[in-house]
């Protein structure tokens, strides 16, 4: 038991106390993939997030710049000089030549308004319960995910806020 105002000010939902800067870990990331997949749906999660592309996806990329030099110097240019350089000068060669940072740049670049791009690895583990959503949505029937209620408390006389993760449409009797 403490003192309420103490408790408000600690309290996880007093978005007034939470530090902008509060870093975003992989653990959240997934658990905020898999909240989107499992109860707003697949439409839903495929419409936010996007799988950053890898070199296993392209296997024919440039990746490092070991990749860089040797193409280069295949090719009788320099390759001296700081990745993007290195990179510059591949292109200049070859506009058409697959190098994986302009790939993940240009993949950055498509995404649409409130879309996502994930590390391949953060993706996979989000993806992993994709089955288990298929599923979940058949159990859920109908209805909605994220439904915020607020209310007024008369006993403490404040404002109160509750964010549901899923309400299921049920016919209202009486």
């Amino acid at each position: 038991i403490i003192d309420p105002l103490e408790y408000w000010e600690s309290a996880p939902w007093n978005y007034d106390a939470i530090k902008e800067d509060e870093e975003e870990t992989v653990d959240r990331l997934i658990g905020s993939g898999r909240h989107k997949l499992l109860l707003e749906g697949e439409k839903a999660f495929d419409a936010a997030y996007v799988k950053e592309a890898t070199a296993e996806d392209y296997p024919e990329a440039l990746v490092n710049m070991n990749d860089l030099r040797d193409w280069l110097r295949e090719r009788k240019f320099k390759t001296g000089g700081t990745k993007p350089e290195l990179i510059d000068r591949c292109v200049a060669a070859d506009p058409e030549i697959q190098i994986l940072d302009r790939i993940l740049m240009q993949q950055g670049e498509a995404l649409k308004p409130g879309q996502r791009l994930l590390k391949a690895s953060v993706y996979d583990e989000i993806d992993r319960v994709r089955p288990v959503a298929k599923r979940v949505s058949g159990w859920l029937g109908k209805g909605r995910s994220e439904v915020t209620v607020v209310w007024h408390d008369e006993e403490w006389g404040c404002l109160c806020k509750a964010r549901i993760d899923w309400i299921g449409n049920a016919p209202i009797k009486g």
